[in-house]
């Protein structure tokens, strides 16, 4: 636009039109932009009030107003004087911060843009005695673009985000690269953490800005690690699974969140000035929490990087929770891989010996018209074939009882059970077993202790607990304890062979699952997983002690009328 031309044509405008001063009186007065009036010496002569109303009062008589609030450091003064050259001056938008400035009407702390033009005032020689100076409130308008800005520079923050969760199914990787892209859009350092299966919590990445400052949050992770006990708030968050906001961090908050001095030294030299963490939640529970914070760029957290760290954690969250299960799945189809060569080696066992052992009877048979047989070759052959289907059928049964259990159809018959004369029965029923694996077996079980239960059940969760410790036991001795305990019946399978590492613990009880090799044991791997199912199905419980090479300890707890 030529404002030197637009002034000439209003002037020209307003010369044929009767009482125009009053006109321009009026215009003065009321017009909605601040306006100042300065002569050729420097002096403020007239302002509106929409000045007033804008700057809170009246202006020094000189270029004070100019020169100490608007721009110096642009030289006002010379923008003056370059106005009474004749040149129409625009500044762009200033803004003016609470702050910083006293003079500048605000409301409740809110910043004030103010969009400043300088132009010449001539007379009819055409000279510039004067020189008008409008101010604009343009703060709605620059707020809105800054909101648009940030809008589009959030989406494509998220953008960039979205694509690294999708680059990667390795979690710790992906969550890696994810703490470098949240600096410095988000934060000054960036750390993530993930609950374990135990409960515990897991740092898996962490960033900072500043790359000196990485080995400081390598020390903190050494030192420090992350705990359900810990008041830092990526920790709360995980905890609470709630968003946690410290507007202003001060030593007093950073020494109430130390676990102690070297924890409290370590995070000033950290220097956070604000945080924010937020959990990650997939499918209604919560997985883990990003903690956020900024430090040396001395920006403060609001509702505007609460609502786009919210929805940072809802990608991230599904993202890990996808990887995840692809892990499971792909964990789960190794382990039926492994689980389908097991079980066909175990069922050819049986099918091999038995197929032996009919050859064997078929020959003595096709002799005994010639008086070849021998009854007593031919008893222990048919004990043989008939021990070998018996430990068929039992793998078949385990079969079954899987897909039974995983539809919930397994049934149970209560009745009135003395789980200590259960307890013989089974264990006389092994003992040809125990002493093939020469191994002693002895059973505790000095009064009756009755109760309501599935008696085929409780013989399936006896017999598997046998046999696993028979299996097991390195031929070391094996105790059963059959006891009560106020309302509770106690059935506690001890033996003392090749134990079980801590490692291996939180899975044996898993379908398909062991803790030693297969090719050393056979099995397959459904035994103790069959025992919890049909042990929690009866309202009991049952849990392992065991310390490598000095054996492992199965009890099992019912409650002696379930049904209650």
């Amino acid at each position: 636009m030529d404002e030197v031309g637009e002034l000439a044509r209003v002037r020209e405008k307003l010369a044929t039109i009767p009482g125009s001063g009053v006109i321009l009186e009026a215009l003065f007065a009321l017009a909605p932009v601040g306006f100042q009036l300065y002569d050729a010496a420097g002096h403020s002569l007239l302002v509106n009030q929409a000045f007033r109303d804008l700057f809170g009062s009246e202006p020094p008589p000189d270029y004070s107003i100019l020169e100490d609030d608007i721009a110096a450091a642009n030289g006002m003064l010379g923008l003056v004087q370059r106005a009474f050259a004749g040149e129409v001056v625009s500044l762009p938008p200033i803004w003016y911060d609470p702050r910083q400035l006293k003079r500048v009407k605000v409301t409740e702390g809110r910043r004030v843009a103010i969009l400043t033009t300088l132009f010449p005032l001539r007379d009819a020689a055409g000279a510039v005695p004067h020189v008008g100076i409008v101010f604009k409130d343009v703060t709605a308008d620059m707020e809105k673009r800054a909101q648009e800005d940030r809008a589009r520079r959030d989406a494509e923050f998220l953008a960039r985000c979205s694509e690294v969760l999708a680059g990667s199914l390795e979690v710790e990787t992906t969550l890696g690269s994810l703490a470098r892209v949240a600096i410095p859009h988000l934060a000054d350092f960036c750390v993530i953490d993930l609950i374990d299966q135990d409960g515990s919590y897991h740092r898996v990445a962490s960033a900072h800005v500043d790359p000196a400052k990485e080995a400081m949050m390598a020390e903190l992770q050494r030192l420090y690690p992350p705990t359900p006990q810990s008041r830092q708030p990526a920790a709360v968050a995980l905890r609470t699974g709630q968003p946690e906001l410290v507007f202003e961090v001060d030593g007093a908050s950073i020494a109430a969140r130390a676990r102690d001095d070297g924890h409290r030294a370590l995070l000033e030299r950290l220097g956070p000035r604000s945080h924010l963490a937020v959990p990650l939640v997939a499918r209604g529970r919560v997985i883990g929490s990003i903690g956020l914070t900024f430090a040396d760029s001395d920006r403060r957290y609001g509702p505007d990087e609460l609502r786009l760290a919210t929805d940072l954690a809802a990608r991230a969250a599904l993202a890990v929770d996808n990887a995840q299960l692809y892990r499971e799945a792909r964990d789960a189809i190794r382990v039926r891989d492994d689980f389908l060569s097991v079980a066909g080696h175990e069922l050819r066992t049986p099918l091999t010996a038995a197929r032996l052992t009919l050859e064997l009877v078929s020959r003595a048979a096709q002799r005994a018209p010639q008086g070849g047989a021998n009854p007593g070759m031919l008893e222990r052959k048919i004990s043989d074939l008939d021990r070998q289907m018996l430990r068929l059928g039992l793998l078949v049964d385990q079969l079954l009882d899987v897909s039974r259990l995983r539809a919930g159809r397994v049934s149970l018959h209560a009745e009135d059970v003395d789980l200590a004369a259960l307890g013989r029965e089974v264990v006389g029923r092994v003992r040809d077993e125990a002493a093939r694996a020469d191994t002693p077996i002895s059973l505790r079980a000095p009064v009756p202790v009755l109760g309501r239960w599935d008696r085929a059940r409780l013989d399936q969760v006896l017999s598997n607990l046998l046999s696993n410790a028979l299996k097991y036991g390195a031929g070391k001795p094996v105790v059963v304890d059959v006891e009560l305990d106020v309302d509770e019946a106690v059935v506690v399978v001890r033996d003392h062979g090749i134990g079980i590492a801590p490692e291996h613990l939180p899975r044996i009880f898993r379908r398909f699952e062991r803790a030693v090799s297969e090719r050393h044991f056979g099995g397959l791997g459904l035994g103790l997983w069959i025992c919890r199912e049909l042990v929690e199905s009866m309202r009991g419980h049952i849990d392992v002690e065991s310390v490598p090479g000095q054996g492992a300890t199965f009890t099992v707890r019912l409650a002696r009328n379930p049904a209650a």
